[in-house]
């Protein structure tokens, strides 16, 4: 996208804000080259794959969700750069305002990567003793300015009405664990980090760069796969303060935990990760760890200041993290900084102007069939015992949505407001990081309020929560629909109702299932059935790690998928058998995973993301659709089709 221009004020409420519709419309001529009974996505998608060439700041672009969100994305940067022209702003506003003002000023911006790089070199280089510079990093760690142990608040497994705390690190410069174990990346690695040192003037940078490397790829072993962050998110054990605190003092100390209350449990979330970050904070080489702590404080606040290793940086993560060719423009980048920052806040004063004619009526009726249908096919299970039955059924029913955004002013949860300034933006950022703490250790001296919102109204995304068993629909993701312009008609539901019911699916996948329907952990399965269930899974494991996925790292999404894909083609299509429907469904059900990428972006995928690759989510979940060869007149043997003893049918 191009730079934007001003529009005057009255267009960001009358024209600019309206999704009745999306610009981009797209042919999906199909594939006649390629059978759709071989495979079924290329047939589908690989014509528009072919014609379409990525936007340089994308290397993944998912053609229903990117059109949409390539739109929404100008008109939030329109609504911040139209908040210097108003007279009318609420203090809200008002700091969203200056922070998008910090985060666009290049010359303050790097005048104040420069102050913060000479003051934290010296800082740290006149400290002697290990006590000196783990309170020094304690104090900048608090603050924000650096941050690299942080705390969150999540509810009590056992009760979602108390809240617990959990905590969580950013050791790593790179995003994964087995980035580490690849050569070719941690050779560039080397080099980059290498030059890191070199631009800030220090002495034997190669040394200190290999030694922080030696330093990441030691934590890294000890790290959690992106697949088991979330089986470990669900395991019930804590600590109470003083234990956490006596088991992992100098840890402790980094997040100041002597301030939670006495009687607040925290999470045994990665002990082994503690225990190193631990005895590295007691025992490790203390000149390493005072590099190490260079890099976290400086290693992204180089922007400006020095453009030259900057892009060298970014190149690196093009070739080896699978990250776009060129950047955003800062007008963007910006947007995405105050969206990632500052989203609740955001969202709040956009509420008003954003969807005001939603169809709210017709959306929740397409929601509430897809529930129906899904709980008819728990009816129909054939492996599920009666009391599991009654189990999912009473969960599926209980399941709560949240559509678009907060409409209470307590379940916004907005942190403490702050001062945040138009000239400093890496202190603004410190502040919102102080501001949500503080949030946290407001929250945690009360029952949590369980109709608060979890999650950001600008989230491109939908999402379930296992300790809630509620779906969330954001307003920023509502940006993916079409709807008549009087507000009562949604126009393309089929298209996402593979997503919702996909997001319904988690409150059954093989984490969902051990929470009930309050969110209590509870199993909905007897003993006997979830032996079965497991047995079920295994069967989806396998069968995507013969095509190079990671099956059990997959597996939870997976389970999604299948049940998202049987209950939004049985609420499209109906109980009798229509062959133009189900055709219709089919090939929006592929359209919706339609997806350019680029060859290192697939890589960091598979690294990454707990998602099948899309090709995969289509053709893989559709070999256990029997519906599917019946519409296509599929032969046995068809790559696209398994025997009827091979196909899965889980819920």
């Amino acid at each position: 996208m191009g730079k934007l221009r001003y529009f005057f004020k009255f267009c960001l409420f009358l024209f600019c804000f309206s999704f009745s519709s999306q610009a981009i419309e797209r042919k999906y001529i199909l594939n006649s080259d390629i059978d759709p009974c071989s495979n079924f996505y290329r047939h589908v998608c690989s014509k528009e794959i072919e014609s379409f060439r990525r936007p340089d700041h994308k290397s993944r672009y998912s053609f229903f969700f990117s059109d949409a969100y390539e739109e929404f994305l100008p008109k939030v940067t329109l609504f911040l750069s139209d908040l210097n022209r108003r007279s009318d702003l609420t203090p809200l506003a008002t700091q969203i305002k200056n922070f998008y003002n910090s985060c666009m000023d290049k010359t303050s911006r790097m005048q104040e990567e420069i102050t913060i790089a000479k003051n934290s070199i010296a800082d740290l280089q006149g400290l002697t003793s290990r006590g000196e510079v783990l309170d020094y990093i304690s104090r900048r760690n608090q603050a924000h300015d650096l941050k690299w142990i942080s705390f969150s608040n999540q509810p009590v497994s056992s009760d979602p009405k108390q809240w617990r705390i959990q905590v969580w690190g950013e050791w790593e410069t790179l995003p994964e664990k087995s980035y580490y174990q690849q050569p070719e990346t941690l050779s560039d690695f080397r080099s980059l980090m290498t030059n890191f040192f070199s631009v800030l003037k220090f002495e034997d940078a190669a040394l200190r760069a290999k030694r922080v490397i030696d330093l990441e790829v030691k934590l890294a072993s000890v790290m959690p796969s992106p697949g088991e962050t979330f089986t470990l998110w669900s395991v019930d054990g804590t600590w109470k303060k003083d234990e956490f605190i006596k088991k992992f003092p100098h840890l402790a100390a980094q997040i100041g935990a002597k301030s939670f209350p006495s009687n607040i449990p925290i999470h045994q979330y990665t002990t082994p990760y503690y225990g190193f970050v631990e005895e590295t904070l007691a025992k490790g080489d203390l000149q390493t760890l005072k590099d190490f702590f260079i890099v976290r404080l400086l290693f992204n606040k180089l922007d400006f200041s020095q453009p030259v290793w900057s892009a060298q940086y970014w190149a690196f993560k093009n070739k080896r993290l699978g990250y776009a060719p060129k950047r955003r423009g800062l007008e963007q980048e910006c947007t995405q900084y105050v969206q990632s920052s500052l989203g609740v806040a955001l969202a709040k004063e956009m509420a008003s102007t954003f969807f005001k004619n939603f169809p709210t009526k017709d959306f929740t009726a397409n929601v509430e069939r897809l529930r129906e249908t899904l709980i008819a096919e728990i009816r129909e299970n054939t492996w599920l015992s009666s009391q599991s039955r009654k189990n999912a059924i009473k969960k599926i029913k209980a399941l709560r949505m949240s559509l678009l955004y907060p409409k209470i002013e307590k379940d916004w949860r907005l942190p403490p407001a702050k001062n945040l300034s138009s000239v400093h933006f890496y202190g603004n950022l410190g502040l919102i990081g102080q501001a949500i703490d503080e949030r946290t250790l407001l929250e945690i001296k009360s029952p949590r309020n369980i109709e608060a919102w979890s999650t950001d109204p600008l989230e491109f995304d939908a999402f379930y929560w296992w300790s809630e068993n509620r779906f969330y629909f954001p307003m920023a993701f509502a940006s993916v629909l079409k709807f008549s312009s009087d507000g009562k008609r949604l126009e393309n539901f089929g298209g996402i109702s593979a997503v919702i019911a996909h997001e319904f699916g988690h409150a059954l996948d093989e984490i969902g299932s051990q929470y009930n329907e309050v969110g209590i952990k509870r199993s909905i399965f007897t003993a006997q059935d979830q032996k079965k269930f497991v047995e079920l899974g295994s069967r989806f494991v396998e069968q995507f790690n013969q095509i190079g996925h990671n099956g059990k790292e997959t597996l939870w999404e997976n389970i999604a998928d299948h049940v998202g894909l049987f209950t939004a083609f049985r609420a499209a299509t109906g109980s009798k058998p229509d062959l133009e429907k189900q055709k219709e469904f089919l090939y929006s059900y592929a359209r919706l995973r339609c997806t350019s990428m680029s060859e290192e972006y697939r890589l960091s995928h598979l690294n990454e993301d707990t998602h099948a690759l899309p090709e995969a989510r289509v053709n893989e979940q559709l070999k256990h659709l029997p519906e599917f060869a019946q519409t296509f007149k599929c032969p046995a043997g068809s790559p696209m089709v398994l025997p009827a003893e091979k196909r899965l049918r889980i819920w």
